[in-house]
């Protein structure tokens, strides 16, 4: 027979471990806010084969490894599914996830429109090559934290609102590749902290003042329908990119020579970006990973930039 204390130790034993299990799982259990949030997601996309662990009713993405999702305790801070081949829309709670600072749903076939209510502590949201329509949420600028904002490749339009004001923490804003048109709106001004920009192959028209004060070392507005001069305070920025545009010839003063990264518009320019933007807008992926062609070059430097932040 087992002596009283053996059976003591034993129970003692077992109590213990029963806590450390009981601890175990409520330091796993994922916030039923967020989870909420993940099954709405998961409800709205389709061909999610590849999104091994995530479920359609209750589940634990924290404690559960669910593909692409990365948490801090309880709360879910990253969802990186880049390049799974989803369909379907995206879910209107992304709002509901309040410890979520990296969202990465690029290089998938999403469609509908950018939700207006987006998580509101982002930092990084990654949207690119999809088949998102409509325009940008005029709710953005509640996104205070948010330093990278890319949706470029899809097929957004319309005219561009006041939806960057006040939006002081970003730095690199990549919305190239869609179909906006339009004035560039006042709010740019606005973008203290913006070092990269590009608007290339859309339909803006009218001026470019309105970024004129920026400190910008990367600028790409090729292949829209800018007019007016091009401006001097363009000759400091070091990777500057304006072809395909309306620009009035650059005029110099004659004790001034030409900044060489300045280049007036040629002929043809505009027919050939017609075809490389046609050829390039619905190749998803493909054309934009590192080493494929030149907008494969700035989606390199944008991720170095961002290794940066």
């Amino acid at each position: 027979m087992m002596s009283t204390r053996k059976r003591s130790d034993l129970l003692s034993l077992c109590l213990y471990a029963n806590v450390l299990l009981l601890f175990s799982c409520a330091s796993s259990y994922t916030d039923p806010l967020d989870v909420k949030t993940m099954v709405d997601l998961y409800g709205l996309l389709n061909q999610t084969t590849l999104l091994t662990g995530w479920m359609a009713t209750g589940g634990d993405p924290c404690g559960q490894n669910w593909t692409g999702v990365s948490c801090s305790g309880s709360s879910i801070t990253s969802i990186e599914i880049s390049g799974l081949g989803l369909g379907g829309t995206m879910t209107s709670q992304l709002s509901s996830l309040l410890s979520l600072t990296q969202l990465d749903m690029s290089c998938n076939n999403i469609s509908g429109e950018i939700p207006s209510d987006l998580p509101p502590n982002a930092i990084f949201i990654n949207l690119a090559s999809n088949k998102l329509v409509g325009n940008i949420p005029m709710s953005l600028p509640s996104l205070k934290n948010l330093k990278y904002l890319n949706v470029s490749y899809n097929n957004l339009s319309e005219v561009v609102g006041n939806a960057f004001t006040g939006m002081t923490s970003l730095e690199i804003l990549d919305i190239s590749f869609n179909c906006f048109s339009g004035d560039l709106p006042s709010s740019f001004g606005s973008l203290q902290n913006l070092h990269s920009l590009y608007l290339q192959h859309n339909q803006f028209t009218g001026s470019v003042n309105f970024i004129t004060n920026l400190s910008l070392t990367n600028l790409n507005i090729e292949n829209n329908n800018f007019s007016g001069y091009v401006p001097k305070q363009f000759e400091v920025i070091p990777e500057l990119r304006i072809d395909g545009n309306q620009f009035e010839p650059y005029v110099l003063n004659r004790s001034q020579t030409v900044p060489p990264h300045i280049k007036s518009p040629k002929k043809g320019a505009a027919f050939r970006s017609i075809f490389v933007s046609f050829a390039t807008t619905y190749a998803a992926c493909f054309f934009i990973r590192p080493g494929r062609n030149e907008e494969q070059q700035q989606q390199q430097q944008e991720e170095e930039e961002l290794q940066e932040l």
